[in-house]
């Protein structure tokens, strides 16, 4: 069973034979009886029979007071005092572990009062040390986390010198205050500091182990799991979970060999463990740790009830968060609220010691009611975790209890935003954001610690929120600010990268998003072309949903490239989305909507570069669109895009039937669209456009052509009135297709004046094909009014338009081949060199 069980059963042994000694000879066999009494109590601890370890550490102390006031020696006194202090130190440790640390911390102050007294020699100050040890944590139980720090502080000095002095005699107990003033620095918030000094604790604890393994091996798997937990708020993740594998593995193997007594220490090395699992992306690994910490400590709670109330709920928590994250959501949700519940029933016993545990309760059971669409009860659980969230903040100023605030705040804003009370939402994420600043800034000798992710959070969350409150430029800061702090971490974090990286790409896609919106759209490219590496692996091993999630992000992307005339840079992404869905997310129910708007939009930039794919995605294109557009009317713009792509490539391929076929249908549906919604007078107005500007001569008069070019120009003139930014390169594209067709009519001077009107506004707003295209019109106009000082202008004119062509051409012959070619002819004209 263990030198554990053995120790119990000879210390119960010596009981029983003192007993009856002592009461015939108490003189001689009552301190023996009571240092055996305070034996048995710290064996039973030892086997996890903590109930029954009371009676006989109060005994000893009884005992001890007896033996105290009947003393007629200094010597004796100070023999009897000092091993008074080692019975209350038992007595405390029953009360603790029977969950009354107020009961436990009034027996170790009586201990540490009379190890200061008695401090003197070596031994004496190591008693002293190990006093003050004991006296930080139920300090720390009780809720008074200055004092325990300061304690423990005072008690690692005295085993440091101790130890310096005689290491072999020290070292343990070194450690041993190392592993508290460790917890005590993160309860301060000092993380930083907390994981510098657990690993000086492990390092003597691993030493030890390879001295006597058998003596220290629990030890070292407590100091392996405390690491686990301080590495794991730095971020140092590998550590962190190599160091809580080992932890489990070690107590594992001490509670097959002593159940009862290592029962709870696996659980919480479990719990610890199951985190780290879930950080790794091992799912299911960390449901089973998670599952198995649940039942320990079902079977602890059942057998000591009230004793292990919080941590069962603790366990639950943690449990809740694995069930959610292998696709088990109702299970989830009923773990969450199982473990509200018994975090409920352990502040009702002991607030100072699970007020901030039943916040966190509040802020998981928030997201599980959330994820699972109980939108309600999940607003009115965030408010309640708020109201407790001030509660506690106003009795406790550490770290802990502001970051807890914070943190409920950010939950409760996320809440506010989904029920469209964005006011609200952004009143609490200020609050939150303020708190986490003041946690990133250090106040009060603090490190970043984990509080740099929460800010980062805090600010993408009013990045998001900002905008429905009229305040997108604050909105613009906020995100700029997140993708700053998330971009530093995923730096800085050598040892996993990807911890960050879904914040750093959600920022970058929310900055996008409204980059765009602010027409900022080189900005807004290269945000997304930011986020599009960040997210392209978790899309390839993530679910389906986030594939196609990351489909829609590049063709985000690939749609604002080709606005900003980055066309060769869009091609390959829309390939890549086009591959996704025609692999991975072929049988998605959302593969066609994906599909239909992608395809013509690959097929412009698959013409631009000249390949001969382009042909067949754009026929493709037009038939994903017309399926689409069966299931209903809300498919009909992407119908008229794919039939406008097809139609210009199939004129600009000399296949002029078809394509004005094609063309003449797409204005008519533009026509319905623009009719039943303005929205869509530019897509009308680019076909018209197109239309106008590829006229075939015998079956599409010349009066007609210039009545579509015309009613292209107003609608463009109208539009970049109201928006100039948004719309100038549409209306210099207009024009100077109008200015061709006046031409044609032979209305030379219109046609000058418009052309030339076309390549001013061209050079103001419009990308270099736009202004390429707008000269060639002018050349073209200036050389058909016959006038010499016409041609001047016009050489001009096509020189400079054919230096634009040949610069494009070289990323993208088909995009500029048929212009290329008219701009040459105009060109010999103008020269008067011969044709080809």
């Amino acid at each position: 069973m263990g030198h554990r069980q053995r120790a119990y059963e000879v210390a119960e042994e010596a009981v029983i034979r003192l007993r009856p000694l002592a009461k015939t000879d108490a003189r001689t066999f009552r301190p023996h009886l009571a240092a055996s009494l305070q034996n048995l109590s710290v064996g039973l601890g030892a086997v996890g029979r903590r109930a029954d370890a009371m009676g006989p550490a109060y005994e000893a102390v009884g005992l001890y007071r007896e033996l105290i006031a009947e003393s007629a020696s200094p010597s004796g006194t100070r023999v009897y005092r000092s091993e008074l202090a080692h019975a209350l130190n038992a007595v405390a440790n029953c009360e603790g572990e029977l969950g009354r640390p107020d009961k436990a911390l009034t027996a170790i102050e009586e201990t540490v009062g009379i190890r200061r007294e008695l401090v003197g020699e070596r031994r004496e100050r190591a008693e002293l040390a190990d006093g003050l040890n004991n006296l930080s944590i139920w300090q720390k139980e009780s809720g008074r986390n200055k004092e325990a720090l300061a304690s423990s502080r005072e008690s690692v000095e005295h085993y440091r010198s101790l130890a310096e002095e005689h290491p072999d005699a020290f070292r343990e107990g070194f450690a041993m205050s190392l592993g508290t003033y460790s917890n005590c620095l993160r309860e301060a918030g000092q993380y930083a500091e907390a994981v510098r000094v657990a690993e000086e604790a492990l390092d003597i604890r691993r030493h030890l182990a390879r001295i006597r393994p058998a003596a220290h091996l629990p030890d070292l798997a407590h100091a392996l799991n405390s690491f686990a937990i301080d590495a794991a708020e730095m971020g140092r993740r590998r550590e962190s979970a190599a160091a809580s594998a080992q932890s489990v593995d070690l107590y594992r193997r001490l509670y097959e060999q002593e159940p009862a007594a290592f029962a709870e220490r696996l659980a919480v090395s479990l719990n610890t463990y199951a985190n780290e699992l879930d950080d790794a992306g091992a799912r299911e690994e960390a449901l089973n740790a998670a599952r198995e910490s649940v039942a320990l400590y079902r079977s602890l709670d059942q057998a000591s009830p009230g004793v292990f109330t919080g941590d069962l709920a603790m366990s639950l928590n943690t449990y809740a968060g694995q069930l959610e994250a292998t696709g088990r959501a109702q299970e989830a949700l009923d773990a969450a609220r199982e473990a509200v519940t018994l975090y409920r029933l352990a502040v009702e016993k002991r607030p100072e010691a699970f007020l901030q545990a039943l916040v966190m309760g509040f802020n998981n059971l928030t997201h599980r009611l959330s994820n699972a669409d109980v939108h309600e009860e999940a607003l009115t659980t965030a408010e309640e975790g708020v109201v407790v969230a001030r509660r506690l903040s106003a009795a406790d100023e550490s770290p802990p209890a502001r970051s807890a605030l914070a943190t409920m705040l950010a939950t409760r804003a996320s809440r506010l935003y989904a029920a469209s009370r964005p006011a609200e939402a952004v009143q609490d994420a200020r609050e939150a954001e303020s708190l986490f600043r003041g946690l990133v800034r250090g106040e009060r000798g603090l490190d970043a610690g984990p509080h740099v992710p929460q800010l980062g959070k805090t600010l993408l969350l009013l990045g998001i929120v900002l905008p429905k409150t009229g305040l997108p430029d604050e909105a613009l800061e906020a995100l700029a600010e997140a993708a700053g702090l998330f971009r530093r971490l995923v730096e800085d974090s050598q040892e996993d990268t990807a911890l960050h990286t879904p914040q750093l790409s959600a920022a970058l896609v929310e900055l996008g998003k409204l980059l765009s919106a602010a027409r900022r759209h080189e900005e807004a490219a290269e945000a997304l072309l930011e986020a599009v590496p960040l997210c392209r692996e978790a899309a390839r091993t993530g679910p389906a949903d986030d594939l196609a999630e990351f489909v829609a992000l590049l063709s985000a992307t690939v749609e604002l490239l080709v606005s900003v005339g980055r066309r060769s840079q869009a091609l390959p992404l829309a390939g890549e989305a086009l591959g996704l869905l025609d692999g991975p997310l072929q049988d998605a129910p959302a593969r066609q909507g994906l599909l239909g708007p992608l395809l013509p939009l690959l097929g412009v930039l698959q013409h631009g570069a000249g390949s001969e794919a382009a042909d067949h995605t754009l026929r493709r294109g037009v038939e994903v669109a017309e399926d689409l557009a069966r299931t209903g009317p809300a498919y009909e713009p992407v119908v008229q895009m794919a039939v406008h792509a097809l139609g210009t490539y199939l004129v600009d391929r000399h296949q002029c039937e078809e394509g004005r076929a094609l063309l003449v249908r797409a204005t008519d549906i533009a026509r319905r669209l623009a009719a039943a919604d303005s929205a869509y007078d530019p897509a009308l107005a680019w076909t018209l456009a197109s239309y106008g500007h590829y006229p075939v001569e015998e079956e599409t008069p010349c009066a007609d052509a210039l009545e579509i070019t015309e009613e292209a120009v107003a609608l463009a003139r109208r539009l970049a009135g109201a928006d100039p930014a948004a719309h100038e390169p549409l209306l210099a594209w207009a024009l100077a297709v109008h200015a061709l067709r006046l031409a044609d009519a032979t209305l030379h001077d219109e046609a000058v004046r418009t052309a030339v009107e076309a390549v001013t506004v061209a050079r103001r707003a419009a990308p270099e094909p736009h202004l390429g295209f707008a000269l060639h019109a002018s050349a073209t106009t200036r050389l058909l009014t016959g006038a010499e000082p016409e041609r001047a202008a016009a050489r001009e004119d096509i020189t400079e338009a054919l230096a634009i062509y040949h610069g494009l051409a070289r990323e993208e012959p088909g995009l500029v081949a048929t212009y290329v070619t008219a701009a040459e002819g105009t060109r010999r004209r103008l020269f008067r060199e011969p044709g080809p």
